[in-house]
């Protein structure tokens, strides 16, 4: 009996989403509609209406701090739910593949994501698994994934998987003509290497050519006569911003009404030892809305944090900063031992971070990190001086072509 190679992925006779070939150019658009949830929110949203316009109207009327503080609860639900019938009725997927990269746009009413990879950034395109959140007991999500130097990009979930084995045959076999017909040598050698775990840890080196940025890239870099700086500043996220108003509207409008009862703001409100007894039952309640609210100011207040990176040669320099406050974190470099080269290397959190399998052994669920790769600063005695981390293994690669490009005698 011989062995056969494995047919490629066959073509479902339904498929899921609409697909345009022409020439080296695949588009790929999708509605992703789940009619019976939209249905039952639907109905739901009815009548959780009509409640919210009654308590509207006694809030107007009776003017009561704690009247509003009743309502918020409902009114927060109402503005959730709302948003989850837009999102399953008007999102949409679209997808192309061609010469210039690849570009990935989500829309729900309002752009949800948008994303443009050029074409020397894409590595390989796989079904894979992964969880919305590292601490996420949820199944995972099944769909594309793009490896790239920066960040993956994750496309499709909740495609069927025959669908999703014989796209990610098809984008393949695009990526390789198209690579095929714009071959070009004005890039470094290392970035045609796939650096898997079992390289690693791995040591950089400066190639004949800059290694460029991911257009995902983070940081920024300032060069000047003495040191080099590395900046990356903190993003805005819709989705962690509103998820969190949410969550603090709901919880700490609740816990606000039961504290207005114990506090005598109410009518009819427990007297003496049960309003004590009632305000040390909410203490632990009050703590965690406390919590709450300091995450949903951090995440708001995400996009004026700055991270930076300071190298010279006498120190290396680490600083978290808000509004131009912040830690400082100093690492003295000897002037006899000195940097001798720098590594890549994951995170051992990341090394361990498989969640197991989905459905036996394929395909394999991976978490959400999408930064998992730091840089390790080695003095000449075999010292680790510091680490970077955080990053993508195309930021790392950039960073490490800089440092040693700009201050290359000392590694010597």
């Amino acid at each position: 009996m011989t062995d056969v190679a494995a047919p490629a992925p066959a073509r479902p006779r339904k498929l899921k989403a609409q697909y345009e070939v022409v020439g080296d150019r695949l588009r790929v658009f999708r509605r992703r509609r789940q009619w019976f949830a939209s249905v039952f929110m639907a109905l739901w949203l009815t009548g959780w209406t009509v409640g919210c316009v009654v308590l509207a109207a006694v809030v107007v009327q009776q003017r009561e701090v704690f009247m509003l503080l009743f309502a918020v609860p409902f009114w927060a639900a109402w503005f959730f739910v709302a948003a989850m019938l837009i999102g399953q009725l008007l999102n949409f997927e679209e997808f192309e593949l061609d010469r210039e990269g690849a570009r990935h746009r989500a829309q729900a009413l309002v752009v949800l994501s948008r994303r443009e990879l050029p074409l020397w950034e894409l590595r390989t395109v796989e079904v894979a698994a992964w969880q919305r959140s590292e601490n996420s007991d949820s199944p995972p999500e099944v769909g594309l994934v793009f490896r790239t130097w920066g960040r993956p990009l994750r496309v499709f979930a909740g495609l069927p998987e025959a669908e999703l084995r014989w796209l990610a045959d098809q984008l393949t076999k695009v990526l390789d003509v198209v690579r095929r017909a714009t071959q070009s040598a004005d890039l470094p050698d290392m970035l045609a290497k796939s650096t898997d775990d079992a390289e690693l840890p791995l040591q950089l080196a400066p190639s004949d050519m800059e290694v460029p940025p991911p257009s995902d890239c983070q940081w920024t870099l300032t060069e000047s006569f003495q040191a080099i700086e590395l900046t990356s500043r903190g993003r805005w996220s819709w989705g962690a911003v509103l998820g969190l108003l949410f969550i603090n509207c709901f919880w700490n409008g609740i816990v606000c009404v039961f504290v207005a009862v114990a506090s005598g703001l109410a009518p009819g409100g427990p007297q003496g030892w049960e309003r004590l007894g009632l305000i040390v039952f909410l203490t632990p309640f009050v703590a965690i809305g406390l919590l709450m609210f300091v995450g949903l100011v951090m995440t708001i207040a995400e996009p004026v944090r700055r991270t930076s990176w300071r190298v010279s040669p006498r120190e290396i320099e680490c600083r978290w900063r808000w509004f131009g406050y912040g830690p400082r974190w100093t690492y003295p470099i000897d002037d006899i031992a000195g940097l001798d080269r720098i590594e890549l290397d994951k995170s051992d959190g990341n090394k361990r971070g498989r969640l197991g399998s989905l459905r036996g052994s394929w395909p394999p669920a991976t978490n959400t990190n999408d930064c998992p790769y730091r840089l390790s600063l080695i003095r000449r005695d075999n010292v680790e001086v510091c680490e970077i981390g955080g990053l993508t293994e195309g930021e790392a690669r950039w960073i490490a072509d800089q440092v040693q490009r700009s201050r290359l005698e000392r590694f010597r």
